[in-house]
């Protein structure tokens, strides 16, 4: 598994507008928002940086959390497709890559996702 310490955000300039970054609380029972990209921003239509998963809107809240935390605690990547808010748009769905990173003490301190806009299904 890939450790956090790695993710140099200069390497991957282009791409932190589409990319979250999370940190877990100590029991695995919440993620807190260090970077909600600003991109996202613009589709989902709320920023949830500085927020913890457990303070986000009810409708997609307990999705989020079972996926991020079902990251920490399997220990690997997760491949989501999550259409955004209707009276948003009705036309994009996010497909999302949640990956897990670890510290020093090999235990997942960070969760990023990589999220694309893509066309809703008809």
């Amino acid at each position: 598994m890939p450790a956090s310490a790695e993710l140099d955000p200069f390497k991957i300039r282009e791409a932190l507008g589409f990319i979250q970054i999370l940190e877990p609380n100590e029991d695995f029972s919440d993620l807190f928002y260090r970077l909600y990209g600003t991109k996202l921003v613009g589709v989902v239509g709320d920023d949830f940086t500085g927020l913890w998963v457990s303070e986000i809107p009810v409708g997609i809240r307990a999705l989020l959390l079972d996926q991020y935390l079902a990251v920490c605690v399997q220990r690997r990547p997760i491949y989501s497709e999550n259409d955004t808010k209707m009276e948003f748009s009705m036309a994009t769905r996010l497909c999302r890559l949640i990956l897990p990173m670890v510290g020093a003490d090999c235990m997942v301190d960070r969760v990023i996702v990589s999220s694309a806009p893509c066309p809703r299904p008809n």
